[in-house]
């Protein structure tokens, strides 16, 4: 029997995440992104999307000044979420109304665009049994510690757990159980040195205000 035209429409394959993003930044009728602009536009892909971009600002050395807390306090509440099972992950509207200039998010795209596009074409469903709902929850519950790392005023260190965070979240995208379990690698060793740096901040701060108590008292 011959097949009808609307069957013989192959369906389309969506956008990649990475093009998404590099449309909205070029978009030229837009004078200012929010994130709830950001969420439309992905929200089908759920969880792995929502990471990834906001991880993505934090990908950077350097990032602009005050995106580590914009973007650290959505990847808490979306890790939350994750750890706890919710199908869809949900952010409040003060968060959601948060908004930047379209030129700052194009200059976190550009500079992030060639190595994503990348490594998305590497990705591949496989190992299935690393990416049901009990793996999913412990990276929710994984990212949720790096989320707070990513928003500790430390100077060149949030980039560190960032790259875990989209590590997962290329992993949830793709279903790619390879690609979780060096995830999970990573974040263990990850979580030790962010440990360690925190100590030494706190350590190096008693030390400096007790000397400057010290001369005050003389």
């Amino acid at each position: 029997m011959p097949m009808s035209p609307a069957e013989n429409v192959p369906s389309e394959k969506p956008l990649p995440l990475s093009e998404v993003l590099r449309n909205m930044a070029y978009d030229e009728k837009k004078f200012t992104i929010s994130i709830q602009d950001i969420t439309t536009e992905i929200k089908d892909r759920t969880y792995g999307a929502m990471l990834l971009f906001f991880a993505l600002p934090n990908l950077i050395p350097l990032p602009l000044p005050g995106l580590s807390s914009l973007m650290g306090i959505p990847l808490i509440f979306i890790s939350w979420q994750l750890l706890l099972g919710y199908v869809h992950p949900w952010l409040p509207k003060v968060i959601l109304n948060r908004a930047f200039t379209r030129t700052d998010f194009a200059n976190v795209i550009n500079r992030t665009y060639p190595y994503l596009s990348k490594v998305e074409k590497l990705l591949k469903p496989r190992l299935p049994i690393f990416t049901r709902l009990g793996f999913e929850r412990f990276v929710g519950l994984l990212c949720l510690v790096l989320a707070f790392f990513v928003m500790l005023p430390i100077p060149l260190t949030n980039f560190i757990p960032a790259i875990v965070i989209a590590i997962f979240a290329l992993a949830l995208l793709a279903k790619d159980g390879l690609v979780l379990l060096l995830g999970i690698a990573a974040s263990s060793v990850t979580l030790v040195f962010m440990y360690s740096i925190m100590i030494v901040a706190l350590k190096t701060a008693v030390f400096f205000f007790q000397n400057i108590i010290s001369r005050d008292l003389l």
